[in-house]
């Protein structure tokens, strides 16, 4: 099957977390309606060398280290990697190229974090994972159109998420302490912020 080559000029959007409209928009670009997208139910590992990090695109999800990677590994020619998810092209057990989506782990979701932002990549052993079932496809479907369904959970929702954050901010609060060093000093606690300032 022929497929259509895409340039990716999105920039910061592309490892965004969660799905914007940009991914969207580059996810039916690169893939169109002809492949089904599927979770995965089996864990994928990466190993990504020196010679995948040359002429990769940090912030570019088809063309960073990771997506290059694959492409090497699995012969895969469709690769989208964004900060927590990744679409890769492979043939199921009976040779049919679907797009399997995966959740990065927490050491290949850092790297990518650290990727973006200094364009150096540590080559290593990453790991692809099966989404678990709260974060696959189906589940978020049946999540969206619940709360679609029912304006009066989503209010309820927005409500209990304005009252914790007044809550957190409310429990933010002054400590005089003397640092050793002499300066001021700000500390993040579990319940909110907690700002130090030397004490005259």
């Amino acid at each position: 099957m022929k497929r259509k080559k895409i340039v990716s000029k999105y920039g910061n959007g592309i490892h965004g977390r969660g799905r914007t409209k940009e991914q969207n928009e580059l996810l039916r670009r690169a893939y169109g309606t002809d492949l089904e997208i599927v979770d995965s139910d089996f864990n994928l590992p990466v190993m990504v060398e020196k010679r995948d990090t040359i002429g990769a695109i940090p912030l570019d999800a088809k063309n960073c280290a990771f997506s290059k990677t694959c492409q090497r590994m699995y012969h895969a020619t469709m690769v989208l990697f964004f900060s927590t998810v990744a679409y890769i092209d492979l043939p199921d057990e009976n040779g049919v190229v679907k797009i399997y989506r995966f959740m990065l782990a927490t050491k290949a979701n850092n790297a990518v974090s650290v990727y973006d932002k200094t364009h150096d990549f540590q080559p290593g052993i990453y790991l692809l994972k099966a989404p678990p079932r709260h974060k696959q496809l189906e589940t978020q479907r049946r999540t969206s159109m619940r709360r679609r369904k029912n304006p009066a959970e989503r209010r309820k929702k927005m409500l209990y998420q304005r009252k914790r954050a007044a809550r957190i901010k409310a429990k933010a609060y002054v400590v005089k302490t003397r640092t050793r060093a002499g300066v001021p000093g700000m500390v993040r606690n579990g319940s909110g912020l907690v700002f130090t300032k030397v004490q005259s």
